[in-house]
């Protein structure tokens, strides 16, 4: 089991480089499992893709609170179907 406490807060351009990069835009918790390399998860068909699991020194939930501080910030926005995309 990882440990939260190790690496709290994940690298935020990560983040949002996984934000642009993805070609579908991910829900909140599929972008967050798709960075902590989740074996599971609407996203699996891009584990080949560079960014999976780049974050899985992270526990899934230190990924998803770095994501709703940068929706917070205002640098993602939440699109259509609550689904996760960089700010314009």
């Amino acid at each position: 089991m990882k440990n939260p406490e190790r690496n709290p807060r994940p690298p935020v351009p990560t983040v949002l480089e996984a934000a642009r990069a993805l070609p579908a835009r991910p829900r909140r918790a599929e972008l967050a499992a798709f960075l902590s390399g989740a074996d599971s998860g609407a996203l699996m068909d891009l584990r080949d893709h560079p960014l999976f699991g780049a974050l899985d020194e992270h526990s899934r939930e230190a990924v998803r609170e770095a994501i709703d501080l940068l929706l917070e910030e205002g640098t993602l926005t939440l699109a259509r179907g609550s689904r996760v995309a960089p700010a314009e």
